[in-house]
């Protein structure tokens, strides 16, 4: 039974200002997020069937609105939905937790927009008066039009036999949860299409002129012609094609990082398009026709064809003529142009690297294969394409079948169908029972696929697991090879090739051979620990030198968690303005030279630093990363660099992975922003950052993107962690991860023991006694000073002489280090430095990595460029000038330096 309506105020926290005349809300970038802490309103532990009911009317772009949850681990986006586009003023829908909530958060666009906002409303309900507030507004309709409903109750059923009654629970929760009878409809009408066809579930979306269009990812969307380059790709049919054509995406991504991207693709496929990070959205279609009408009407700024020329609607029979592209790449000529990556990029006109495809697995397929009870070793077979030449004989997959379960591994049939029959235990036949994305999964954790040329060893080739393809000559190609990547260098796969006719005449011996080397060379263990593109090789002689890196505090922005906390405006200028001395000669306040007190959200103020810094023979900077738990703070200077591609200089992140709290001004126990660990939160942040590990400019260690975490005793699990991130990096086609780990708040872990490749020393504050000043007499400290004073020049030698250790651990040599405009009369203050003797200790870091390390592997840290309110900065300022940055070019042999 539903209870009475609780409101709940909504904090803003990001993105949002609001003008207090009109009480309108604008956001200002695309992350705005409005915080409701459910505890402290009351509703803690709500659990259950609830109702959420958002009062919110938009003047200006129009979003549906995001709503995530915490349920103890923190908000994440495996725990989010999309809420109905507001109508009246109020966007509604009824949600399902299994368990308690703590918070909500709410993001009401994707985009700059305008917009009135009130209250969030929850109240519990019931699973019966959710379906019947959902059902309501149709019982009328269905008595004013019984036969369509008539017929939609036929559909339902037909789907409760074919699928059983958990495809009608779900098209039940498709109903309550977007309040639309057209989308359950469609969901219906999609889902028993596919059972028809043995395809299995998929999503569904809202139609949009001819097509059904998911809005998503994150980026702004749809916005009016002429705001962004509006770049449609086309290809609708045949799976394999699709997934083949998917680095043509990441390629146009990079060519323009800001334009809004659709993929044109038939309903039954929208699946392999609609978890793709870099595609704004999908327009589902019926036939090839539909893309001719898309094309012709003027939709899109940039028209990316994948269709070969001459290619013929399968429904309508209306060929397609091209007028742009290679129009000699038909279907009779494809195979001359390369493997189906080339030769349908050459052919809609663009070039696109040879690269391996990725697959965007959602955790919906990875949950839903989880249940399917597939055995712990096991084979996959694909025996069926769409071509009988390709099809091998069925009474020779079922002999090697039984070969295959002989040696001690399970075989996994997929497909629309099966082939093999009469087979004794050790036979699964999941054909027909999974999503195309659910095959993908299967596949993922296989120890060896096997099939024909199709579609399944597409999704080999960008999960990375090893595979026998059966494969002959087809039409007038005698030997091709459609695929890219590795498969296309024909490593991680074995060729059953028939050179003097089809796939179909190939004898037994070969494929039983074939399967045998396959599983004798690394297959028993599940090739997703195999990478998906193969890790590079340093391309640069093992005498290279070491690379400077920089750490980087992208704070100097006001946002609303600051405001919060310390007021309106705040930035770490305030705290660096006002601070003074508590002895003689210390420099304090220390203002900014000629950079001045600058703010990141300019971005030429990024693009100076990266000159300076390169200019002194600095490679890359550290920038620290905040997130926690789905939400990231100071990001604005971050993404405007990702998106803008500017400055043009190496980087690499650190994830600054502890609470956020008002320690500065000794309030530590304030937490602004809990960080709280766990397995979901470690997959959201790795997969977050892969965007950027495609950034050209993203540092790397012998081709693996350098990764740095500052607190790794903060998780629950480090190893586990690191083992997690590593088979997401591979999946997602980075080879690896080169996984660096801090010393100072746990010097006594080696890397190795959690899973990690190397540390950094970080020295700061947690330094022995014996480096302090040994007289403080001559300074005249006051009497309120309670903190401690090191002397720089004992600090130097300590750390010159340290004893070696028995694991990788990089230098981090430090510059001045005095935290007086954060901490006060508790800081930590280096004495006697000088531009001399930083630029000793900068040297033997430089030298000693030389030594120690070889090609890309040697590195050295500097801690910082721009850590003004810890005294720790290269950056110009009023006393030393660029005496530091000198000092820096002398040490690592820069030119400016010599």
């Amino acid at each position: 039974m539903s209870q009475v309506w609780m409101n709940l105020p909504l904090t803003p926290t990001n993105d949002l200002v609001k003008d207090e005349a009109s009480g309108t809300w604008t956001s200002v970038g695309d992350d705005p997020q409005l915080y409701v802490d459910l505890e402290a309103n009351g509703q803690g532990g709500l659990q259950g069937w609830v109702h959420v009911e958002l009062e919110l009317e938009f003047i200006e772009n129009a979003r549906r609105p995001q709503l995530f949850w915490d349920d103890g681990s923190g908000f994440s986006e495996s725990k989010t939905c999309l809420m109905p586009l507001p109508v009246g003023g109020r966007s509604s829908l009824f949600l399902f937790f299994h368990y308690p909530l703590r918070a909500l958060r709410v993001d009401p666009t994707n985009c700059e927009a305008k917009f009135r906002l009130g209250a969030l409303k929850v109240r519990r309900t019931s699973r019966v008066a959710a379906a019947a507030s959902a059902a309501r507004p149709y019982v009328r309709r269905a008595i004013k039009n019984p036969g369509l409903y008539w017929r939609f109750g036929r559909d339902v059923a037909e789907l409760w036999r074919l699928k059983g009654s958990h495809s009608v629970r779900l098209a039940v929760q498709e109903l309550i949860s977007t309040q639309s009878g057209a989308q359950m409809r469609q969901y219906v009408g999609t889902q028993l299409a596919f059972a028809r066809q043995g395809i299995g579930r998929s999503k569904s979306e809202s139609r949009s002129g001819g097509g059904a269009v998911t809005f998503g990812h994150g980026r702004m969307k749809s916005a009016g012609k002429g705001e962004r380059m509006h770049i449609g790709i086309g290809l609708v049919e045949h799976f394999g094609d699709i997934v083949a054509c998917e680095p043509v995406v990441r390629h146009l991504r990079k060519q323009y990082p800001d334009a809004e991207i659709s993929w044109v693709v038939r309903d039954i496929f929208r699946e392999l398009i609609d978890n793709h990070p870099e595609i704004d959205n999908t327009i589902a279609v019926d036939c090839l026709t539909d893309w001719l009408k898309w094309r012709s009407h003027g939709a899109f700024d940039k028209i990316v064809d994948l269709h070969v020329n001459g290619r013929i609607c399968q429904s309508c029979r209306i060929p397609l003529n091209k007028t742009e592209g290679d129009l000699t790449i038909t279907g009779d000529t494809h195979f001359v142009h390369g493997n189906l990556l080339q030769a349908m990029t050459k052919g809609a006109g663009i070039e696109v690297p040879d690269d391996a495809p990725r697959i965007y697995i959602p955790e919906v397929a990875r949950t839903t294969v989880d249940g399917l009870g597939l055995p712990e070793r096991y084979v996959v077979f694909h025996t069926k394409s769409n071509a009988d030449e390709k099809d091998w004989n069925f009474a020779n997959w079922k002999r090697l079948a039984l070969e295959v379960i002989e040696k001690g591994y399970d075989v996994v049939e997929i497909g629309l169908s099966p082939n093999i029959h009469d087979v004794p235990k050790g036979y699964h036949n999941f054909c027909g029972r999974t999503t195309l994305l659910e095959a993908a999964e299967i596949i993922r954790r296989a120890a060896l696929f096997v099939g024909v040329e199709s579609g399944p060893g597409h999704f080999a080739n960008a999960v990375g697991t090893r595979s026998v393809i059966l494969i002959g000559q087809l039409q007038r190609f005698k030997t091709y090879n459609p695929y890219s990547g590795d498969f296309g260098k024909e490593k991680n796969i074995i060729f059953a090739r028939n050179s003097d006719g089809p796939a179909a005449a190939l004898g037994y011996e070969p494929v039983r051979d074939a399967v045998v080397k396959g599983l004798g060379e690394g297959a028993a263990a599940p090739a997703a620990a195999i990478s998906v593109v193969e890790t590079a090789k340093p391309t640069a002689s093992q005498d290279v030198d070491p690379r400077l890196i920089a750490f980087y505090l992208p704070q100097y922005h006001p946002i609303p968690e600051n405001d919060h906390a310390w007021g309106k405006g705040f930035t770490e200028w305030r705290n660096v303005g006002k601070s003074g001395a508590f002895y003689e000669g210390q420099y304090q306040p220390r203002l900014p030279g000629e950079l001045g007190y600058y703010d990141l959200r300019l971005p030429e103020v990024m693009e100076h630093q990266a000159e300076l810094a390169k200019a002194h023979g600095i490679h890359g900077f550290c920038y620290y990363y905040y997130w926690f738990n789905g939400r990231r703070l100071l990001n604005k200077p971050l993404d405007q660099m990702l998106r803008s591609r500017k400055p043009d200089m190496p980087f690499c992140f650190c994830w600054a992975n502890e609470n956020w709290t008002r320690r500065w001004d000794g309030m530590s126990k304030e937490i602004i922003v809990p960080q709280n660990h766990c397995p979901e939160d470690d997959l959201a942040f790795i997969r977050n950052l892969f965007p950027a590990f495609e950034d050209p400019r993203y540092i790397r260690v012998d081709g693996k993107p350098l990764l740095i975490v500052y607190r790794t005793d903060l998780f629950p699990d480090p190893a586990m962690t690191a083992e997690l991130w590593r088979n997401e990096a591979r999946k997602a086609g980075f080879g690896d991860l080169y996984l660096l780990r801090c010393e100072s708040n746990d010097p006594f872990t080696t890397p190795d023991s959690i899973g990690f490749d190397a540390s950094y020393e970080v020295p700061t504050f947690i330094l022995p006694d014996e480096l302090k000043l040994d007289d403080l007499g001559p300074l005249k400290v006051s009497p309120d000073f309670v903190g401690r004073i090191f002397d720089y020049r004992k600090i130097v030698d300590y750390y010159c002489n340290r004893p070696p250790v028995p694991y990788k651990r990089y230098r981090d040599p430090m510059l001045a280090w005095d935290n007086t405009p954060r901490h006060g009369n508790r800081a930590t203050i280096y004495h006697n430095v000088t531009p001399e003797l930083y630029e000793r200790w900068m040297r033997d870091c430089y030298e000693d990595a030389r030594r120690k390390f070889v090609g890309e592997e040697r590195l050295v840290f500097v801690n910082a460029w721009n850590e003004w309110a810890e005294g720790s900065y290269l950056e110009p300022d009023l006393k030393f000038g660029r005496a530091y940055l000198e000092a820096t070019a002398r040490a690592v042999g820069h030119p400016l330096g010599r």
